[in-house]
Parts: structure tokens; C-alpha cells; sequence
């Protein structure tokens, strides 16, 4: 009496329904280069909490924020408003970048 240990043919037949290929070197540098982002991105984010305990001068501190999610989100400009918790207005803190060459009327 043999004993085989090979999959039954149904299963052999299909696979390549259950095995992905491997990654090309192209799709493997893809996904370098975005977990380098993703990295980078989070080490900004890491280094505005580190400036919410460490600064003292709000304006100074609101204009870093303001910056760094600039450059996350690479934008060419931003604005925070800060809501006030006694009133139901929005004051505008900090601008940077072309917001301030509109102003609203």
C-alpha cells in the first residue's frame, strides 16, 4: 500500500486561485517608497505633539501646526480658526501662504 501526501486534484487545479504571485522589484519599490512616506509623515506628526507640550507662545505655536499639516498635506496655503467655547463665532488665528492675499470681504 502507497501513502501520497499530494493535494487532492481539485485543490491543485485551483491554486493559482489561492497563491498571488510574488511582488514584482517595480511593486516592491512602490511599496518602499510609500511606507518611507507614510514614516516620514508620521515623524511630522510626531514632532506638532512634541510642540504642543513643549511651546509656550500659542501664535508661535499655532503657526508650527499650521505649517507642518501644510506640508503633509502639501498645500500651497492654510488657515486655522479657533472656536470659542462661550461664543458661537470662529476667530482666524493663522494664516500662511496665498490665504492671505484673500481677504474676506
Amino acid at each position: 500500500m502507497i501513502l501520497s501526501f499530494d493535494a487532492p486534484l481539485c485543490v491543485q487545479r485551483n491554486r493559482t486561485k489561492y497563491v498571488p504571485p510574488p511582488p514584482s522589484s517595480r511593486q516592491l519599490a512602490e511599496k518602499d517608497r510609500l511606507l518611507r512616506a507614510k514614516e516620514t509623515e508620521n515623524s511630522e506628526l510626531l514632532q506638532v505633539g512634541i510642540a504642543l507640550s513643549a511651546e509656550r507662545d500659542n501664535q508661535k505655536l499655532l503657526d508650527y501646526i499650521l505649517r507642518q499639516l501644510r506640508h503633509i498635506a502639501r498645500a500651497d496655503a492654510g488657515t486655522l480658526y479657533l472656536l470659542e467655547r462661550d461664543e458661537a463665532t470662529a476667530n482666524r488665528n493663522c494664516d500662511q501662504g496665498h490665504a492671505k492675499r484673500f481677504q474676506p470681504t
